[in-house]
């Protein structure tokens, strides 16, 4: 089904996409900007459709007293809430919305036309949702909240609300996902007490190649037999970028508080290369400050010994061996070339190696798995007892071949060239026709698929818990199944500081490598373009074969933008 989607501004159309997509995650939605009478028209099929309108906003701000505190004018004249309350004691209303006639009437259509567009917008939100729960019968658990960071809208809120309540009646969320969010906002209120945000900063190392590229990923990483002979040049030329923005820091007497290599799968790299790398690394950053140190060693088949020594040897206290399955049959239909035993083995050896802090990823929803085979992962896990466990949920994206992949698998036919291996991206995603395909009877509906995803969150949930792991860190992403949300967990006191760091953008991040990306926090908004941001963003070529062409020009880049606000 197409569902088409018309709006008035383009201030609501992202929002408005994303709600309807969330309530129909197998259909296409399609919107337009467009000037019309209108706020938002949702053409759902020939016989239905959902209206927005002055006339509903008006209505909605009355019912909910939301001119008090939620919505704002366009331009100083008598407070909204007065002019409301002025309307309220001459007319109630029912008379006003049924009389359009009456002079009431038309005064508050005229309140409506100069209200912002961030008013409108929240307006339109709620309306647009209550009347698509009313539509479909079902709720979505994190509401009308779209974005990557429910968490941070927790520190924007007053003080004094019952945060639960607030997040349940003004942005629709379920009470299970209002108290996990703030119980992960007081525990990174907490995380953070460790480092300085207004001095200090941290630093992302991008190695962005990996031994073979897994049909869930969209983080454009290269197949490393691709890039054999550019990987000791892609080194230099990082190295040397990350010189120049180590000094620019160092001459502002900036602290570094956390560096993260991240990638890619950082340790495909050989010995030889990853010894050169972390020797440079130390060579020019002071790390007398450093709080915590992370390598992500995501693929079991890119470890030995010999790399957890140089590991070792040069302090990184953190490590993420991911697996994201324990289950054979599903790592070889991703294109896993390792198996559950040599998870277990290569985690073995860093324990024997002193390695107290790891990190296993693990995602909920991947093809062919159900809730048994979820369970056996979990179980596996718990054997292993990493000291932190974040667990995906898959994403929905068009842009996915996985689908694709696993007809292929099962005939035998090869899906890629070499060229498209190493351009294949899809984040964390599943195509809506390999849902299908992935279901357990041909044909299974969407809503029983996102019913299985939740009780696998649930089951990881409960699983973390009796591991003595607590939810510390969460975020969302664009098309994610079910509306769900990706959580990390973490021993007390182990939590991923760089983590909560990035993820809620309460800290300066310099990003070196392709990929990479540079966000400077202000202590005050600026205005870039139409908007004020606190946050400042550089990033560096997606392409390795760019960054390693045109690395003078991403230099220069970053280093204009770091004069002008890292400061």
């Amino acid at each position: 089904m197409d569902i088409e989607v018309l709006v008035d501004r383009e201030k609501i159309r992202y929002t408005a996409y994303h709600i309807v997509k969330a309530f129909f995650p197998e259909d296409k939605v399609k919107v337009t900007v467009k000037a019309q009478s209108k706020f938002i028209e949702v053409h759902i099929d020939t016989a239905k459709h959902i209206y927005i309108d002055n006339l509903d906003v008006a209505r909605f701000i009355l019912e909910n007293n939301l001119y008090n505190s939620k919505i704002s004018l366009n331009q100083d004249e008598v407070s909204l809430k007065s002019q409301f309350q002025e309307i309220n004691k001459s007319i109630e209303e029912n008379q006003i919305i049924n009389n359009e006639n009456s002079l009431e009437y038309n005064q508050i259509i005229d309140i409506v036309k100069k209200l912002d567009d961030k008013s409108i917008k929240y307006c339109c939100d709620r309306i647009l949702y209550d009347r698509l729960v009313g539509f479909t019968g079902k709720k979505l658990p994190w509401g009308i909240l779209t974005g990557v960071r429910p968490v941070k809208l927790i520190s924007e809120i007053a003080d004094g609300k019952d945060l639960v309540q607030f997040f349940e009646n003004d942005y629709r969320v379920s009470k299970e996902k209002a108290n996990l969010a703030l119980h992960i906002a007081r525990t990174e209120d907490e995380v953070l007490k460790k480092i300085n945000v207004r001095e200090g900063y941290s630093l992302y190392i991008g190695i962005p190649f990996c031994p073979s590229i897994c049909s869930y990923c969209s983080f454009g990483s290269g197949d490393i037999h691709a890039y054999i002979d550019k990987i000791d040049k892609y080194i230099d030329i990082l190295l040397e970028d990350l010189r120049e923005t180590i000094r620019f820091a160092n001459e502002r007497n900036k602290i570094l508080q956390t560096i993260y290599i991240g990638g890619g799968t950082p340790t495909s790299i050989n010995e030889i290369q990853l010894e050169r790398l972390l020797t440079g690394i130390d060579n020019i950053c002071n790390k007398s400050n450093l709080i915590e140190y992370t390598i992500e060693a995501g693929r079991p088949d890119t470890l030995n010994e010999e790399k957890l020594k140089i590991i070792k040897t040069h302090n990184i206290n953190r490590i993420s061996i991911n697996p994201q399955t324990m289950n054979s049959k599903t790592l070889d239909l991703i294109g896993r070339r390792h198996t559950p035993e040599d998870i277990k083995d290569v985690v073995i050896l860093a324990r024997k190696m002193g390695f107290d802090n790891i990190n296993m990823d693990l995602i909920m929803g991947l093809p062919g798995e159900d809730i048994d085979d979820v369970k056996y992962t979990l179980e596996q896990i718990k054997e292993i007892g990493p000291d932190n466990l974040t667990v995906h949920s898959l994403s929905i994206k068009r842009a996915s071949r996985m689908g694709e992949e696993k007809t292929a698998h099962e005939n035998n036919i090869k899906v890629f060239n070499k060229k498209e291996k190493d351009n294949f991206s899809s984040s964390f995603a599943l195509d809506k026709s390999s849902i299908k395909s992935f279901s357990n009877s041909q044909g299974e509906k969407e809503e029983t698929v996102t019913n299985e995803i939740s009780t696998m969150l649930d089951l990881a949930h409960e699983k973390a818990d009796e591991m003595g792991l607590h939810p510390y860190y969460l975020y969302r992403q664009k098309n994610i199944a079910g509306n769900f949300e990706n959580i990390g967990y973490a021993t007390p006191r182990k939590e991923g500081i760089y983590n909560i760091i990035m993820m809620e953008e309460v800290g300066t991040i310099l990003g070196v490598g392709a990929k990479a990306m540079t966000k400077v926090v202000l202590d005050k908004p600026v205005k870039k373009g139409n908007r004020y941001t606190n946050i400042i963003r550089d990033e560096e070529y997606k392409d390795i074969d760019l960054y390693i062409n045109k690395h003078e020009d991403i230099f220069s880049r970053k280093m204009e933008m770091l004069k002008k606000y890292f400061i």
